[in-house]
C-alpha cells in the first residue's frame, strides 16, 4: 500500500502522482499548495522574471492605448460631428418612406397642431380678460395658455420628427438642396434683419411674460388715506382709501399693454384705425414717467423746461403729420396720468393692472384734450410708459 509523501498515511484507492516533485499524495494533499510542493516553488522562481516582463509589457500597452483614446477625444471634439454629418449626407436609408402615413398619422397630427395654435392665439389675445375669471389664486387664462402651449410644443416636435424622418429617406441631391435653401434663408434673414428680426425683438420686449404666470398671489395689506390727481384738465383732488404700498406688486409692462389695448378699443369704437405700439416711443414715454417719479413732479414739462417734442428730438425721434389743407403737426403729442390704487371716485375699487388701465383710459376719454389726442385720425403709432411710486401709478402716452 502506498503512503502519502506528506502526511505518511496509507492511501486508499489510487494515489495522486505530482509531476513536479514525483511524490505520491492522498486526497487531502493533492494540490501543490497543500503539500508545499518544492517543484512548484522551483518552477516559480525560475519563471518569475519572465512573468514580470510579460505583465509589465501588457500593462504598458494597455495604458498607452487608453491614453491614445483620451487624447483623441480631447484634441478632436468636432471630428466625430463632421463624420456624422458627412455620413448623413452621403448615405441614404434603404427603407423607403411610407406615404400612407400622411393619411393615417400626419394629417391628424397637423390638424391637432393647427387647433392648438389657433387656441393659443385666441387665449393670448384675450388673456387679461380671461385672467379676471379666476379660481381662488389660479389665473384661468394663464393656465389655459400653458396647457395649449404644452400641446403645441408636443405636436410641433412630432411634426418636426416626421419631417426629419422623411428627409433621411430622400436622395442625396434633395438633402443638398434643403441645406442650400436653409443657408439662403439664413442669409436673407440676416441681410434684412431690420425688417425681419427687429419686429420680432420689439414684440418680445413688449410681451408681458408675468401674465403667463398661472398663480395670482395677492398682496393683502393695511389701508390708508391719500389724495391723487386724475391727470385731467380740471385741477380737482379726491380722497381715496388704498393699500399702503403698490410698488412691486403691480406689473408696469402689463399696465402698458392693457392701456394700449383699451386705447385701440376706443379708436375702433369711433371708426379709426388701431395704433401700433412703437418700442422707441414707449422708451421715451417710460423715461418721462420715471422722471416724474424720481424728481417728484407731475407735468408735461420737466424741471429742465423740456416739453414732449423736445424729449422726442433729444432721443432722435422726429414726428411730422399732415392734417390736410396745408396744416401739419411737428413733434409728438402726449397724455399723462397719475392714477392711484384703491377706492377711486368714478372708477370704483382699483386694485390690479386691468383696473389701473381702465381707470386711466376712462379718465382721458372724459377729458377733451386727452380725448382729442386719442381720437386723432392721422396718428398711427403710440408709446406707453409706466412708473410706480408708492401707491401712485404714473402713466405717459405719446403719439405720432
Amino acid at each position: 500500500m502506498v503512503k502519502c509523501s506528506f502526511c505518511g498515511r496509507n492511501i486508499k484507492g489510487l494515489p495522486y502522482k505530482c509531476h513536479r516533485c514525483n511524490g505520491s499524495y492522498c486526497d487531502n494533499h493533492r494540490l501543490p499548495e497543500d503539500h508545499h510542493c518544492p517543484g512548484l516553488e522551483k518552477e516559480k522562481s525560475k519563471n518569475q522574471e519572465r512573468w514580470r516582463k510579460a505583465f509589465k509589457s501588457s500593462s504598458y500597452q494597455h495604458e498607452e492605448k487608453k491614453d491614445r483614446t483620451v487624447t483623441h477625444r480631447k484634441t478632436n471634439p468636432f471630428k466625430k460631428l463632421y463624420y456624422k454629418f458627412k455620413y448623413w449626407l452621403t448615405n441614404r436609408q434603404h427603407r423607403a418612406y411610407r406615404y400612407s402615413r400622411f393619411q393615417s398619422y400626419v394629417f391628424p397630427l397637423l390638424i391637432k397642431f393647427i387647433v392648438s395654435l389657433v387656441a393659443i392665439i385666441i387665449i393670448y389675445s384675450n388673456l387679461i380678460k380671461i385672467n379676471d375669471v379666476g379660481f381662488w389664486i389660479i389665473k384661468l387664462g394663464s393656465v389655459l395658455f400653458l396647457i395649449g402651449l404644452f400641446f403645441l410644443i408636443k405636436y410641433s416636435i412630432k411634426l418636426l420628427s416626421e419631417i426629419w424622418n422623411w428627409i433621411k429617406r430622400q436622395r442625396n441631391w434633395l438633402k443638398y438642396l434643403i441645406i442650400i435653401i436653409f443657408l439662403v434663408l439664413l442669409w436673407q434673414a440676416y441681410d434684412n434683419r431690420t425688417t425681419v428680426l427687429n419686429p420680432v425683438f420689439d414684440y418680445y420686449n413688449q410681451t408681458n411674460f408675468s401674465a403667463f404666470w398661472p398663480l395670482n398671489l395677492g398682496n393683502f395689506e393695511w389701508k390708508d388715506e391719500i389724495s391723487f390727481d386724475y391727470g385731467n384738465d380740471a385741477d380737482d383732488t379726491k380722497t381715496i382709501t388704498i393699500p399702503t404700498s403698490t410698488k412691486g406688486r403691480l406689473d408696469e409692462r402689463q399696465i402698458e399693454l392693457e392701456v394700449h389695448r383699451l386705447i385701440n378699443v376706443q379708436r375702433s369704437n369711433n371708426g379709426l384705425s388701431s395704433l401700433s405700439l412703437d418700442s422707441k416711443l414707449s422708451d421715451i414715454s417710460r423715461a418721462h414717467s420715471e422722471d416724474m417719479v424720481n424728481r417728484n413732479f407731475y407735468s408735461h414739462t420737466n424741471p429742465d423746461g423740456e416739453e414732449p417734442s423736445d424729449r422726442g428730438n433729444k432721443a432722435d425721434y422726429y414726428c411730422s403729420k399732415s392734417l390736410g389743407g396745408g396744416w401739419y403737426t411737428d413733434g409728438i403729442a402726449e397724455n399723462i396720468a397719475m392714477t392711484p390704487v384703491g377706492d377711486v371716485i368714478g372708477c370704483g375699487y382699483v386694485y390690479d393692472e386691468t383696473d389701473v388701465a381702465e381707470c386711466t383710459v376712462n379718465g382721458w376719454m372724459n377729458s377733451p384734450g386727452h380725448k382729442e389726442n386719442i381720437l386723432t385720425a392721422v396718428f398711427d403709432k403710440e408709446g406707453v410708459g409706466v412708473a410706480i411710486k408708492s401707491n401712485e401709478v404714473y402713466i405717459t402716452q405719446n403719439f405720432c
